[in-house]
């Protein structure tokens, strides 16, 4: 027979607020814009430039899973920012990644690479936007990424 167990709920809680219950684990625990933090004034065409995490969501780690430290080489894993000819035939990038730290607890993400006008105007270079999460959820993370591929004019990155 199954016992059913109550959670003490405080006043202001999360599982206050859902009748005792505890709030469910959000799908993506983390989104993250990856790319070169101060691009050269004239990268060269055919280089690969060192990447980092250039913004991201949450700021603070949570207190059961941080932002992997090695998210950044994951989302570029041929090495870096790719830097192309403005006039270049350029295609997205969608990949999914898992990491494993050193208690083996794992973390799922997924990166869409996608191209941005250096501000010279002279060349593309790539960025990545990327989602994490504790669970497996390749469809949910593709979908995530590729909408925000398909209205670029509601992303500031």
């Amino acid at each position: 027979p199954h016992r059913a167990t109550a959670t003490k709920a405080t006043p202001g809680s999360t599982a206050s607020m859902n009748g005792g219950t505890p709030a469910p684990e959000s799908a993506a625990r983390y989104f993250a814009v990856v790319g070169v933090d101060d691009p050269p004034s004239l990268p060269p065409v055919g280089e690969r430039l060192p990447v980092k995490v250039l913004q991201r969501y949450p700021p603070e780690d949570h207190p059961d899973v941080r932002l992997p430290p090695a998210l950044a080489t994951f989302c570029f894993p041929r090495g870096g920012a790719q830097v192309v000819a403005p006039d270049e035939q350029v295609n997205e990038n969608l990949h999914g990644f898992v990491l494993t730290n050193e208690a083996g607890d794992r973390c799922f993400g997924a990166a869409l690479c996608i191209w941005c006008c250096h501000p010279s105007g002279t060349c593309l270079v790539q960025k990545a936007l990327a989602v994490v999460g504790t669970q497996p959820l390749w469809s949910a993370f593709r979908a995530f990424l590729r909408s925000l591929e398909a209205a670029p004019e509601r992303l500031v990155v």
